[in-house]
Formats: C-alpha cells, sequence, structure tokens
C-alpha cells in the first residue's frame, strides 16, 4: 500500500545507491590500481551517511509508504538552514506536512543561536482527505443537540437520557427582543 511520499534528495534514490556505489567502487579501484588512496573527507562521510539512512528508511517502510528523496527540494520560508522535508499524500497535490532544520531563526529573538528542528502539520487538508474517503472516528458518537428556553431542569433530564447513545450538547433558545 502506497499511502504517502516522504520526500528529501533525489541525487540517491534508493535504486540508484547501488549504481553509484559501483561507479564510485570502480573508480576507486582505478585509483588505487594507480597508486593513490581514498581519503575519507567530511562531504564523503556526509554522502556514506546519506546512503546509510536512505537504505534504513527503505527497511522500515516495508513497502507501506513512498519514500523519495530529493537534495533539491527547497520550503518557502528563508529560515531552514539545513536539512528540510515534507510529506504529501498520493491524493493531494500538496504537502500535508513538512519541516527542517533552523538553527538561526531562535537567534533572531533571543541574540543567541540555539539549534533547533521543527514541523507543522496541514491539519485542514489532513480533513479535507479523510472527509473526501469518508473516514468516521471509531466508536464515535453521533451528535446531537438539546435546545431549551426556561426549562434547563426538563432539558438536562433528555440530554441525561440521550447521553448513552449520543454526544449531547445542551443549547439556549435565543430570545427575541421586545421592540420599545
Amino acid at each position: 500500500m502506497k499511502s504517502g511520499t516522504v520526500k528529501g534528495a533525489s541525487d540517491f534514490l534508493p535504486k540508484d545507491v547501488s549504481l553509484r556505489d559501483f561507479i564510485q567502487g570502480s573508480i576507486l579501484e582505478t585509483y588505487k590500481a594507480n597508486g593513490f588512496e581514498r581519503i575519507m573527507t567530511p562531504a564523503l562521510e556526509d554522502i556514506d551517511n546519506l546512503a546509510k539512512i536512505i537504505r534504513e528508511v527503505e527497511l522500515l517502510a516495508e513497502d507501506n509508504y513512498a519514500i523519495e528523496f530529493d537534495l533539491s527540494l527547497v520550503r518557502g520560508q528563508g529560515y531552514y538552514t539545513g536539512t528540510v522535508f515534507e510529506i504529501e499524500s498520493s491524493e493531494f497535490n500538496s504537502s500535508i506536512a513538512g519541516g527542517g532544520r533552523y538553527d538561526n531563526l531562535i537567534g533572531k529573538f533571543l541574540k543567541e543561536n540555539v539549534p533547533a528542528v521543527g514541523f507543522s502539520i496541514g491539519f485542514e487538508r489532513i480533513f479535507s482527505i479523510l472527509k473526501d474517503r469518508n473516514f468516521i472516528i471509531p466508536g464515535a458518537k453521533e451528535k446531537v443537540a438539546v435546545f431549551f428556553d426556561d426549562n434547563f431542569i426538563e432539558a438536562n433530564s433528555i440530554a441525561d437520557e440521550l447521553h448513552k447513545d449520543y454526544d449531547v450538547v445542551l443549547f439556549e433558545q435565543p430570545r427575541k427582543l421586545k421592540r420599545k
């Protein structure tokens, strides 16, 4: 079941990782054959770490989710300082959640940089998807409103009786204002 997409690093799509590893291995073998030796730089370590993360995410997804890594992803806010991500639904043509790293944002208010990661969820978009799917909360009761004017005691008694099978709300009837 493919129910969503997580974006974050297109140069290393899982199907391309093994090809990249093969090419990199071939180049390294050629260099070694000519007396060169690989020096692990921070950038190469980062690439290796990213490849490991991609493999782990693929294993965790277990074909329940479609995972897509896209290094070209850019979020609309300019305060992100590192990794960003988005979560999409295949039924909605836009992200339903997203976030990332924003180390400098808090510093604008505190006058000192604080490492930070955060995200936002588009609840209206998620509710729209759930509504389109006719999703019903398991065990949810139907809602009923009991209106009353002067007799709150009787209305409350009716509400208590209905409360066994329904979510009940009491509303006082608005009174009409007399003309002067």
